[in-house]
């Protein structure tokens, strides 16, 4: 089997697997963010930048290579919820800001037990 279909495969099942709401709901109470950044798009959703950290830390990724991961292939788009082609994808320094956010907030090791239970 292609790696390609190997990716896609795992990154579906985890996603059919996990409970997302769950997530949601904790990183909405932990990240309270406006719905729009300062130029007035809308802001990311907590639950795309936490998806993109578990793809970084499943695939030893940077950062910058999250992100390309995310804008170029198909199975990384769909499992950080289907980002259109006109969507920006969150880059690394978004994300570098919000996984200090869940480190200072104490949220991550709590967020990653509750994935872990639930896979």
């Amino acid at each position: 089997m292609s790696k390609r279909r190997t990716r896609s495969k795992f990154l579906h099942q985890i996603d059919t697997l996990i409970g997302w709401a769950i997530f949601e709901k904790e990183l909405h109470k932990v990240c309270k963010r406006s719905t729009h950044d300062a130029a007035g798009r809308a802001a990311y959703s907590p639950l795309v930048l936490f998806k993109m950290m578990l793809l970084q830390t499943w695939y030893n990724l940077s950062n910058m290579g999250v992100e390309d991961m995310v804008n170029d292939t198909s199975p990384a788009n769909a499992f950080c919820g289907g980002l259109r082609v006109e969507d920006t994808v969150p880059d690394h320094s978004t994300l570098s800001r919000f996984r200090s956010e869940l480190f200072e907030k104490r949220a991550m090791n709590r967020l990653l037990k509750t994935l872990n239970l639930q896979a």
